[in-house]
C-alpha cells in the first residue's frame, strides 16, 4: 500500500477542530423577562461561568471523525502496488462481410466475433489504448486510439455487418501501419476465415515486429448460394431473354441427403410480381447445378431467382437482374434536304429520326428529342439538347470569317472518340467556311491549323461541328463517312443513368442524371432514401453494402423525370462457402509482455464510503 498524494492527508487535521467543538460549551446570551419562576431548573447552568465542559462523545462525533478520516485518506490517494502487464496499443480488426451474416453460431457469426472482442477489450491491461477498424468493402475507422474503454465499447456495440465482399487486406494493412507507428503495437483479428490475404501482405505481416492474433469464428454449416445470374438474348428471337443460373453447394465430404435443392423464377413488370416457374435443380460431384430459364414475358423488368431451401446464410438466396432492353434515340433532323445525312443517320441501329425544314423548328418540342441535326442554319436560340452542326451558317454561336479553297486535311486526333475507325486520308474538300474555334470546343480534324471537325461540351450538352459542306467533298462517297456519323450520334447520345445494372454488394456505381434534374433519390432495399444534389454531371454512389433492388429517380423539385433500378447480388463463392478455413500465420507470436510495477489507485471507493457515512450522520441526526 502507497500514497500518491501525501499532501492530500493535510486534510486529517480538521478531527482536532471537530473534538475541540464537542469540548466548548454553549454559551447563553442574557435577556431580561417578567418572572424567573418557570427557569429555576435552568439556574445550575447559568451559575457555571466556564468556557470548557467535560468530554462528551455521542454517536454522531463518530460518524463525522469517521467521515473526515476516510475524506482525509481519500485526499491522499491510497493505491496498491502490484506487477502488472504494461499498457499496449491494440488495434481490433471485426470482419464484418458477408459470410459474417451465417448463423451457425448464434445468433450470428458477427454477433459472437462481436463479443469476443468486447472480452479483449476489456481485458486490456490499465493504460492501453485501442483503435477499432470495420472491414467490409472497404475498411471503416470506427474509433481512432483512444483509452476511453466506454467510448470502444460503444462503437463496437454499434458496428453491424454488411452484405459486402472482402478479403481482409486492406483493413490488415491499415492495421499494421498503425500498430507499427506506436510503442507495444498489437493487432487482434475477428473473423471467420473466409478470406484469401495476397502473398505479399502475408510475407510483410511476418517480416513486421508486430503481434497478430487471429480469433477465429463459425462452426461450419453446409450452404447453398447463387453464384451466377445472367441474361442474354435468345439466338432464336432477339426480342427474348434467357436467363442462366448457376446454384453451387458447400458442403463438408460425406454430407448425405443434400443432393438436390429447388429455384423459383418470378419477374416484375408495371402490374408487379409473378411467378412464373419452379423446378428441382441436382448438384453434380463438385456440387455445381445450372439451368437456364427461356419463357419469360416480353413485358418482363426484373427477374429473381430464389432457393427454397432455408440454410445458414439467407444473402445468397436470393439474386434479382435487371432486364436492360435497347431504348430508341429520337433524333431530329433540321435541313433543307441533305439525302446523304438523312440516310446516315435514319439507317443507325435503335435510332428514330424525324425530319423537319428550319422553318418548322419553332413548332416542336426539342427536349423531347435526345439529338438535334442541324443542317447549315443555326437558330439565334440554340436547343438545350445535344447538337450535330453540319455546314454552319455564320451566326453569334459560331461566326464564319472566310473561306478555305481546297484545304487538305493535314491532322485528325485518331484516339477522339469522333475518329475512331475512321480513315481520313483519301478524303477531298473543294472548300470550307474559315471558323474560329470557341473556347468550348476541341478541334479534332484541321487543315493547317483552320478546324473542320470540332466537338466539345457548351453549357452542359455537347456539341459536334463538321463544318465543312458535304457537297462539296467525297466524304459520303467514302466508307469513313457512315462511321463518323455513327460515332458522332454514339458520342453525342445521353448517357444512361446507371453505369451497370448489376454490382456486387459495396461497389461504386456512376449515376449520370438528365439535364434537367435537379436532385437524385436513391430508394434503398430497406425502404431508406438517400438525396443526392447534382454537383457535375456524374455522381458516384457507394452506399451498395446490402443485397437487393435500388431505385434511382431523378427529380426536378416534387417531380419525377425517370426512374431507373439497378440490382445488387452477392454471387460470390468464396463469402458462401462456409466450412472452416485454416487461418494463415502471419506476424510473430504474442509473447508475454514484461510484468512492471503499477499502482492501483482506491481513492474512489474511500469517497463512496464517505458518502454512505454522511447518509447515516443525516439519518442519525433527525430519526425523532
Amino acid at each position: 500500500m502507497t500514497v500518491l498524494a501525501p499532501l492530500g492527508l493535510l486534510l486529517g487535521l480538521t478531527l482536532p477542530i471537530l473534538v475541540v467543538f464537542y469540548l466548548l460549551k454553549v454559551q447563553p446570551l442574557n435577556r431580561e423577562v417578567g418572572s424567573i419562576y418557570l427557569w429555576e431548573r435552568l439556574l445550575p447552568d447559568l451559575a457555571a461561568h466556564q468556557p470548557w465542559q467535560r468530554p462528551r462523545f455521542p454517536p454522531l462525533f463518530f460518524l463525522q471523525a469517521a467521515l473526515l478520516l476516510a475524506l482525509a485518506v481519500a485526499a491522499g490517494r491510497p493505491a496498491i502496488q502490484a506487477l502488472a502487464e504494461e499498457g499496449v496499443s491494440a488495434v481490433v480488426v471485426l470482419d464484418a462481410t458477408a459470410s459474417m451474416n451465417a448463423t451457425d453460431e448464434r445468433p450470428s457469426r458477427f454477433a459472437r466475433a462481436r463479443e469476443l472482442a468486447r472480452s479483449a477489450i476489456v481485458a486490456l491491461p490499465e493504460g492501453s489504448t485501442a483503435t477499432l477498424i470495420l472491414a467490409g468493402a472497404r475498411p471503416a475507422v470506427l474509433i481512432a486510439e483512444t483509452g476511453d474503454r466506454a467510448a470502444l465499447l460503444g462503437a463496437l456495440e454499434r458496428a453491424g455487418p454488411t452484405d459486402a465482399t472482402g478479403d481482409l487486406g486492406d483493413a490488415l494493412r491499415l492495421a499494421a501501419a498503425l500498430a507499427r507507428s506506436r510503442a507495444h503495437g498489437r493487432i487482434e483479428v475477428f473473423t471467420d476465415g473466409a478470406l484469401d490475404l495476397p502473398v505479399d501482405l502475408l510475407a510483410d505481416l511476418m517480416e513486421a515486429p508486430v503481434p497478430l492474433e487471429w480469433h477465429l469464428v463459425g462452426q461450419g454449416a453446409t450452404n447453398r448460394a447463387i453464384t451466377a445470374l445472367s441474361a442474354r438474348a435468345d439466338p432464336q428471337n432477339q426480342r427474348r431473354q434467357q436467363i442462366f443460373l448457376r446454384v453451387q453447394q458447400f458442403a463438408d465430404a460425406g454430407t448425405s441427403g443434400a443432393g438436390e435443392t429447388r429455384v423459383t423464377l418470378a419477374v416484375h413488370d408495371q402490374t408487379g410480381e409473378q411467378m412464373i416457374e419452379g423446378r428441382p435443380l441436382s448438384f453434380d460431384a463438385e456440387g455445381i447445378a445450372e439451368t437456364t430459364f427461356d419463357d419469360l414475358p416480353d413485358a418482363a423488368q426484373v427477374v429473381e431467382v430464389r432457393l427454397s431451401d432455408a440454410d445458414a446464410l439467407a444473402v445468397d438466396d436470393r439474386a434479382r437482374l435487371v432486364i436492360e432492353r435497347p431504348r430508341s434515340t429520337r433524333v431530329l433532323l433540321v435541313s433543307r434536304g441533305n439525302l446523304f445525312l438523312e440516310k446516315a443517320v435514319g439507317l443507325l441501329p435503335n435510332v428514330q429520326l424525324d425530319r423537319i425544314i428550319p422553318r418548322r423548328l419553332g413548332s416542336v418540342v426539342p427536349d423531347d428529342y435526345d439529338i438535334l441535326v442541324l443542317d447549315t442554319d443555326i437558330p439565334d436560340l440554340l436547343p438545350s439538347r445535344p447538337l450535330l452542326i453540319v455546314n454552319p451558317a455564320s451566326s453569334p454561336f459560331l461566326p464564319v470569317e472566310g473561306q478555305l479553297r481546297r484545304p487538305a486535311i493535314t491532322a485528325w486526333d485518331r484516339e477522339h472518340p469522333l475518329l475512331r475507325h475512321v480513315e481520313l486520308a483519301d478524303v477531298r474538300l473543294t472548300r470550307a467556311p474559315l471558323i474560329s474555334a470557341p473556347g468550348w470546343a476541341r478541334p479534332v480534324v484541321e487543315s493547317a491549323g483552320a478546324p473542320l471537325v470540332l466537338a466539345g461540351t457548351e453549357q452542359g450538352r455537347r456539341v459536334v461541328v463538321l463544318a465543312f459542306d458535304l457537297h462539296q467533298s467525297n466524304l459520303p462517297l467514302t466508307t469513313a463517312f457512315p462511321i463518323l456519323i455513327a460515332n458522332a450520334i454514339g458520342y453525342l447520345e445521353p448517357p444512361g443513368l446507371l453505369s451497370a445494372s448489376t454490382v456486387e454488394p459495396g461497389a461504386e456505381i456512376s449515376l449520370s442524371p438528365l439535364l434537367e434534374a435537379r436532385s437524385i433519390v436513391v430508394r434503398q432495399p430497406s425502404g431508406d432514401e438517400t438525396v443526392l444534389p447534382i454537383v457535375g454531371r456524374t455522381l458516384p454512389f457507394v452506399d451498395t453494402t446490402r443485397v437487393g433492388l435500388y431505385r434511382v429517380l431523378q427529380r426536378d423539385g416534387e417531380r419525377t423525370l425517370a426512374e431507373s433500378v439497378f440490382a445488387v447480388n452477392l454471387l460470390n463463392a468464396g463469402e458462401s462457402d462456409l466450412r472452416p478455413r485454416a487461418l494463415p500465420s502471419a506476424g510473430p507470436a504474442g509473447e508475454p509482455r514484461p510484468l512492471r510495477p503499477t499502482a492501483y489507485d482506491r481513492w474512489a471507493w474511500l469517497v463512496v464510503a464517505a458518502v454512505g457515512l454522511l447518509g447515516v450522520e443525516w439519518w442519525w441526526y433527525h430519526r425523532k
